[in-house]
């Protein structure tokens, strides 16, 4: 039952979470989906504050990269509008090589979140419960922090996942290649563009 619990309380977060990188889009008046050949955006935030960071990162028509950070706080109150700060990064590296760095993350392949929940466990033994053999596996959940949603498209393919608390999972799970992949792309734009620093 407790599986079941969490199960649907992810698969809820995810459809809130769409539903927000929509408004989001529509507040900054930008296209939901991804119309350059080679674009990519990380919403963060989602958490308790009305701050969301959006950094975009494409090759426009005329092949020139351009690379956007926006903080969005959204208003609370009906009668205000949200604020947004928009700022154009400069790179440390050439942003064709970032972009292909973007990619070796395996960004463009990592499945959601969700679909290696079955990986974030430390198997236990099997244990007579009532009357039933049960596993019993030891399993972290963390509730506070920054959730991502990541939109991609490189060419043809395009991917879109979203990933709760990744950092503080690695730390618990360092064996996960999904986490560690993940942590590399943050990494990678951190250090680039020196964003999303405490």
């Amino acid at each position: 039952m407790k599986n079941i619990l969490i199960t649907f309380f992810i698969l809820i977060s995810i459809s809130l979470f769409a539903q927000d990188v929509t408004e989001i889009n529509k507040q900054l008046k930008i296209q939901d989906s991804l119309t350059f050949e080679k674009e990519i955006r990380i919403y963060r935030g989602f958490g308790i504050t009305n701050l969301t960071e959006i950094f975009r990162m494409y090759q426009d028509e005329s092949n020139d990269w351009k690379v956007e950070n926006y903080r969005l706080y959204q208003s609370f109150e009906n009668s205000k509008k949200s604020k947004i700060d928009k700022t154009e990064l400069t790179a440390k590296s050439n942003l064709e090589f970032i972009w292909a760095s973007l990619l070796q993350t395996n960004v463009s392949e990592l499945p959601n979140m969700s679909d290696i929940r079955y990986k974030m466990q430390r198997r236990g033994k099997v244990e007579l419960i009532d009357g039933e053999y049960q596993p019993i596996n030891e399993k972290v959940f963390i509730t506070d922090g920054i959730g991502y949603v990541v939109k991609i498209r490189d060419s043809k393919k395009l991917n879109q996942i979203y990933y709760g608390n990744p950092e503080s999972y690695l730390k618990h799970y360092s064996e996960i290649d999904e986490l560690i992949y993940f942590s590399e792309l943050l990494a990678l734009i951190k250090n680039e563009f020196d964003i999303w620093k405490k």
